[in-house]
C-alpha cells in the first residue's frame, strides 16, 4: 500500500496534470474562433446561391467540412475535460466521488487509453500516406486534404493526453479518498 500511495509523488501528477488541461483549454479557445469563419463560410455560400448569382460550388462546401471537423476533432479533448463527453449516468451520476474517479480510472486505461493509442497509430500512417502523395479534391480547386488528415492524429494525441490527466485525477481522488476513510 506504501508504494501505491507514494507513486506518483502527487505534486509532479498535480502539475502534470495543470499542464494538459491548460493546453487543452489554449487549443480550445483558438479551434473555438473557426466557428465564425464556420458561418461566415455558410453564410456565404447561402449568399452566393441566391438570385442573381446562382453560384453553387463544391469547394465551399469542402471547406466547411474540413473547418467542422477541426472544431470536432480538437474540441473533443476539452469536452473530456469539461465532463461534457458522451458517457452513461444511469448509474454514474448516484456514485461517491471516490466510485466516480474508479469508473473514470478503469474506463480510461481499459477504452478510452488504448483506443486513442491505436487511432494515432492507424491515422498517423493515414495522414503520412495523404502527405505522400499530395492527396487533393477531385474538385477543379484541388483542395489540399493532407491538413485535415494531419489534424487527425494531432487531435487524439490531445484527447489521449486528456485521458491521462483524468486517469491521473481519479488516482488522486482515489488516493485522497483512501487516505480520509482509513
Amino acid at each position: 500500500m506504501f508504494v501505491l500511495a507514494t507513486f506518483p509523488p502527487k505534486a509532479y501528477l498535480s502539475t502534470m496534470l495543470h499542464k494538459i488541461d491548460r493546453l487543452n483549454r489554449w487549443v480550445f479557445q483558438w479551434v473555438s474562433c473557426l466557428c465564425i469563419v464556420l458561418i461566415f463560410l455558410v453564410v456565404l455560400e447561402v449568399l452566393l446561391r441566391l438570385p442573381p448569382l446562382r453560384y453553387s460550388h463544391a469547394w465551399l462546401g469542402e471547406i466547411q467540412w474540413q473547418v467542422f471537423a477541426l472544431i470536432f476533432l480538437f474540441g473533443s479533448p476539452y469536452a473530456l475535460l469539461q465532463g461534457r463527453h458522451v458517457r452513461v449516468d444511469l448509474f454514474y451520476e448516484r456514485f461517491s466521488p471516490r466510485d466516480k474517479a474508479w469508473v473514470d480510472l478503469v474506463g480510461s486505461l481499459l477504452f478510452l487509453l488504448p483506443w486513442c493509442a491505436m487511432l494515432i497509430w492507424f491515422c498517423t500512417a493515414f495522414a503520412y500516406q495523404a502527405w505522400l502523395v499530395g492527396e487533393r479534391s477531385s474538385d477543379a480547386v484541388l483542395i489540399s486534404y493532407v491538413p485535415i488528415k494531419i489534424a487527425l492524429p494531432l487531435a487524439i494525441l490531445l484527447l489521449f493526453l486528456q485521458g491521462l490527466a483524468m486517469a491521473g485525477s481519479a488516482w488522486s481522488t482515489i488516493r485522497e479518498e483512501s487516505k480520509n476513510s482509513g
